[in-house]
This record gives C-alpha cells, structure tokens and sequence, in this order.
C-alpha cells in the first residue's frame, strides 16, 4: 500500500495533508506506527487508517469544525494547531472583504450590491467553503460555467426560472461576452487578493483568473458606442414634452449629455448642489444625505454647461428653492439596488428606441458622447479625468496637484457641442 514506510523493522502508515487542509488541521502530514511488522497486518490497519483520514478531510472540507468530526471517528491527530477553531468560511470571509471596501468607500452602495450578486452565482454553482479549500483548477471550472450562461439569465423570462446548473448545462444561442464573464469573476478576484495581503491564504487561487481579451479584441474605445450628434439633437427635441410634465425626463439627459455625468449622479443631487463658484455655475458633486459616489475622485464640481443655462435650469432650480424642496429631482424615488437613477434608465430603455435600435447605445452612451466630444478636441486628458470623475493614476497629480479651477473646467465643457 503506498502510505506503508518501513523504518527499520517497524511498519508506519504516513499520509500527506493536501495543502488546502494543512492550516486547519496543523499538520503537513500524519504519520502513525502500525504496531506489527508483518505486511499484511499493517495493510489492513493502513487502509482502516486512510479511510478514516478521508472521512477528516471531506468533512473539514465541507465546513464541519474538528469538534464534531473527531468523536465520531475515533481517530486522534496529534501535534494540532488551533484544531477546535471553526474553518473560515468564503461566505463568511466576503462579508468582510466586502464590509472593508465599503468602509474605506473603495466601493459605493450599488457597486456593492452588484458585486455581492455575481458572487452569489459562485455560492449557487460551487458551494460555500473554506477558503484553503479553493484552488485554481476549482475556479478555472467556475470560470468555463459562467461562459456557458446566456445572457440576462436570472432576468429573461425563458431562463429566470431555470436552475443554474442545468443552464450551464444547455447549449444556448448566445454566452456571456468576454466582459461580462470578467465582470463576475472580479468580486472573486478581489476577494483573495485581499485574503492574500492579509496573510488568511499563501497563494492566490484566482491569480490570472480573467479572461484575455486577445490581439485582435475590442478595443477599450469601441466597447461602448456614443450617440452621433445628429442623434443627440434629436433626443433634445424628443424630451421637451417631458418638460412641464415629468421635468426629471428632460433635465436629467441633458445634463448627462453636457456634463459626462453619471446618471446615478445626477438623479440624486440636492438643490444645493447647484452653486455659483468663483463667477460660474457648477454642480457640486458630493456624499451627503442619502447620497454616495462611486469613488473619492468622483466628488468634484462640473461646471454647468452654456446651452443648460440656456434652457432655463437656474429657474428651474429657483423654484424648487422657493418650494422648499431639498433633492433636484424629487419626483425620483430610491431603488433600493439602483439609487435614484433606477427608474431614469428603466424608462429609457424604452424611450430610446425613437432614436436608434442599437443595443450597444444606452443611457450611459450620453456620458461617451459628452467624453468623446472633449477627447476630440484636444481637451487635457487630465482635465478630462477631472470632469468624469476618474483617478489621474499619478501619484504626482493626485497628492501634490491642486484640483482645476472652475474657469478652467468652463473652458473645456463649452467644448462640448452637439
């Protein structure tokens, strides 16, 4: 039998612990006299022993504490470490991971609730388990699953009701692309890059997890599409009839599309974050009072735009002033997934097929429009960055460099002409 060794004249049974269960029984191997020295004895001890250690490991494997495993074994380990302490659960460990990114505001609301979906698709396909128990091939699987799922399958009518498994399993005309396969597997990755730098794991199971997208893939500026600006002037004019009416409909676009601004942004800005800095007009972009934004960089101030003044939005927003209200858009109620932008997006779906049937263009292809028109003409990349709320990526801009200046941020959005 191979965990037979012969030292001497004595028999031993010795095993190995797979490494994904060494830190949580304390040992690298078990190692265990036989107590005769004929063969064949020991053969049947030996294979008494193995089969015992295997009930051990699918148990610890499965997340039952050593408590109450080993009693009903009947198998003593010796030289344990911290044996009794329960396995860390991923489940448990994501909470945590997740809580931390929410704290330090690396993540927002809404990013964090849709991380904590697609890691859910994780929980449903493979199970929960300790963390030493994940490998890399275990993900690799993960990851071929995922690819195989059609898209908007919790969503569509014909699959929403259909057990994921047996999805996986189907063969269906159309999978998930390459970016939305890596968009689920990011919380993963997250996860135990985290788990690595806070030393819970050695090795990183979901190291070079995600997919390339090859030589020959979509470029970064080709995977969202913009609206032409013979499209943007239609939009303008098919939204004046929401003016009076659902006036949320028809300031909300606009302001996207002259300003690069994120609709969950705009939804959800306070009548007072529409100020007068230094002679011009600016939408000041803050957390505040039932309010979040995607990342530290994305609180700034947007200068507002010569053609919104232009349609009267300083009246607009006086009168809401004078009637006390508090949120510039107040007839938008707060999705508890999707902020204040949810209902926004749910009717422009609907909406924009008087403009176009792409279904590469969406709402957020107004933020690609109004980024477009600033990258062509020659506008600072970094005041570009500034304006859309991203990091600059240079320690040296970001530490030491003071934010632009409202005229100088006015320059570059006049830019911005349909």
């Amino acid at each position: 039998m191979q965990y037979i060794m012969e030292v001497g004249t004595k028999l031993y049974f010795r095993r190995r612990i797979p490494p994904e269960l060494q830190s949580i029984l304390g040992m690298s191997e078990f190692k265990r006299s036989l107590n005769t020295k004929r063969m064949e004895d020991a053969k049947g001890i030996a294979a008494h022993l193995n089969q015992m250690l295997e009930k051990i490991f699918v148990s610890v494997a499965s997340g039952i504490a050593l408590d109450v495993i080993m009693p009903g074994i009947g198998l003593k380990l010796r030289k344990r470490l911290k044996v009794s302490a329960a396995p860390q659960m991923l489940s448990a460990m994501y909470k945590r991971f997740a809580d931390e990114m929410l704290s330090t505001r690396q993540w927002n609301d809404k990013t964090s609730n849709e991380n904590r979906i697609t890691f859910n698709l994780f929980l449903n396909l493979k199970g929960d388990m300790p963390i030493q128990a994940v490998t890399h091939a275990m993900l690799m699987e993960y990851r071929s699953m995922v690819q195989r799922l059609p898209p908007n399958s919790t969503k569509a009518k014909a699959t929403r009701d259909t057990n994921l498994l047996e999805l996986v399993k189907m063969n269906h005309t159309q999978t998930l692309s390459i970016t939305r396969v890596n968009h689920i597997l990011m919380p993963l990755t997250g996860l135990f890059g985290w788990l690595q730098r806070h030393e819970y794991i050695k090795d990183n199971p979901a190291h070079n997890l995600l997919l390339p997208k090859g030589r020959h893939g979509v470029r970064p500026d080709e995977e969202r599409k913009r609206y032409s600006n013979a499209e943007i002037r239609t939009i303008i004019e098919e939204l004046r009839h929401y003016r009076e009416i659902q006036p949320e409909r028809f300031w909300i676009p606009i302001i996207c599309a002259y300003s690069a601004m994120r609709v969950s942004e705009c939804s959800q800005m306070a009548v007072d974050n529409v100020k007068c800095v230094d002679g011009v007009w600016v939408f000041e972009l803050s957390e505040g009072k039932d309010r979040s934004l995607k990342s530290r960089s994305a609180i700034r101030i947007i200068p507002i735009h010569p053609f919104i003044l232009s349609q009267g939005f300083l009246a607009y927003a006086d009168g809401l002033r004078v009637r006390g209200a508090e949120r510039l858009f107040p007839n938008l109620r707060k999705h508890r997934r999707n902020g204040y932008g949810h209902q926004i997006i749910q009717w422009w779906s609907r909406f924009k097929s008087r403009i176009s049937n792409d279904k590469k263009l969406s709402f957020h292809s107004l933020r690609h429009s109004a980024c477009d028109e600033l990258k062509q003409k020659k506008v600072d990349p970094a005041v570009i960055a500034e304006i859309m709320g991203h990091s600059l990526g240079s320690i040296s801009m970001e530490r030491y460099g003071k934010r632009f200046s409202a005229q100088i941020l006015m320059e570059a959005i006049t830019q911005i002409s349909y």
